[in-house]
């Protein structure tokens, strides 16, 4: 086998494994309680630009711009800090994010040759796609009253993690 093909063989066995099982959906104990929501963003290696934020609970509409049902942007720091990005009074329930680090802040997420992300992304879960978007089922998370709190790691091109 040639070394490219064995390459490429190798990084489709590693993205094929990638996707994390999605969690049960935990009952509610307060279902729609306004819930102070932090999505704290792990990994920032580029101290420029915004992070996106969009929360979804439809899979239908899952990284639609459409679908967003809450969404925001914070402001990147320092190198290696954690940039935490505050929801006040989100429904207690089940969503989905999704974020991405909008380095030179055009407002949209870039992409390169063949649909490839040049800007850091995150999921809830740490979700992972392979060759395609994260299923939302993998990306969902309990938000519960009164506050919760969802750690999400950058990631670059591919799915590996920024740092």
């Amino acid at each position: 086998m040639k070394p490219l093909r064995i390459q490429f063989v190798l990084l489709c066995s590693i993205l094929a494994g990638c996707s994390s099982g999605a969690p049960e959906a935990e009952p509610l104990p307060d279902p729609g309680a306004p819930t102070q929501l932090t999505v704290q963003v792990e990994g920032v290696v580029d101290p420029h630009g915004t992070i996106n934020v969009g929360i979804y609970a439809d899979p239908k509409s899952w990284l639609t711009e459409e679908g967003v049902e809450f969404g925001k942007v914070g402001r990147v720091g320092a190198v290696g800090e954690p940039v935490d990005v505050i929801f006040e009074s989100i429904p207690a329930g089940h969503y989905a994010i999704s974020l991405y680090q909008d380095v030179d802040e055009s407002r949209t997420f870039d992409r390169g040759a063949l649909g490839i992300p040049t800007e850091p992304w995150g999921m809830s879960n740490d979700a992972s796609g392979g060759f395609g978007a994260p299923k939302f089922e993998d990306a969902l998370v309990t938000v519960s009253s009164p506050e919760t709190t969802v750690t999400i790691q950058l990631r670059t091109g591919l799915g590996w993690p920024t740092h």
